[in-house]
């Protein structure tokens, strides 16, 4: 009788601790769980307060973004006022390929073209569609080879070191040209601000010069 009464007392301990450990109540509407060994009501501030500070960096994060994204989406690109200096016969066809190829921010494009050359400058005509432009200096000089650039150049370079304006030369070495550069390239080499290659021959053969890989 004694036992009986001894394992009674101990299953309505048990139930009565399980009851404890998943403990509902409500209060006021609000539903709260009670566990064994913890105190929700004391660590409660700290989680509302843990909430407002993810609160806070999750906006200050989504209006950064914003600001940026609106930012980068405003900011204009820089125009490059260029000057191409068309040659004729396989110069005219590598330098509009290449001209072809360039960004939207290389405007104005101004050309230099032989009096005589009326195919070169038909071609040209057709490629730009008589787009006339007001921009005075030339930031760019861009040419490819013929005898008609030297001068253009020289000028240019000639300028610069007199501090009138800074513009910068860029040649571009023909395809034709794989062991040695040409004239006009061993005249420029050395005052070009940019001079690229299209065989990694001469790259190899003049250190300044870069290459590119072909462009027609």
């Amino acid at each position: 009788m004694i036992k009986h009464q001894h394992g009674s007392k101990e299953l309505h301990d048990n139930m009565h601790m399980s009851n404890r450990t998943n403990d509902c109540t409500v209060n006021n509407g609000e539903v709260r769980m009670e566990e064994a060994g913890v105190d929700w009501e004391t660590h409660l501030p700290l989680i509302n307060k843990a909430k407002k500070i993810f609160l806070v960096v999750f906006l200050l994060t989504a209006a950064l973004l914003f600001y940026f994204y609106v930012k980068k989406k405003n900011v204009k690109q820089e125009t490059a006022s260029i000057l191409i200096i068309v040659g004729s016969g396989g110069h005219t066809k590598e330098i509009l390929t290449l001209v072809k190829s360039l960004g939207p921010h290389y405007k104005p494009r101004h050309y230099i073209i032989a009096k005589t050359d009326q195919m070169s400058e038909e071609k040209v005509h057709l490629l730009e569609k008589s787009k006339k432009s007001k921009e005075k200096q030339i930031k760019q000089v861009l040419c490819n080879g013929p005898g008609t650039c030297i001068p253009v150049c020289l000028i240019a370079f000639l300028f610069k070191i007199l501090k009138i304006f800074h513009t910068r030369i860029i040649y571009v070495e023909s395809i034709c040209r794989v062991g040695t550069l040409s004239l006009s390239g061993k005249i420029l080499y050395h005052i070009a601000d940019s001079m690229l290659v299209q065989w990694p021959e001469l790259q190899e053969k003049y250190p300044k010069t870069q290459y590119i890989g072909r462009i027609v």
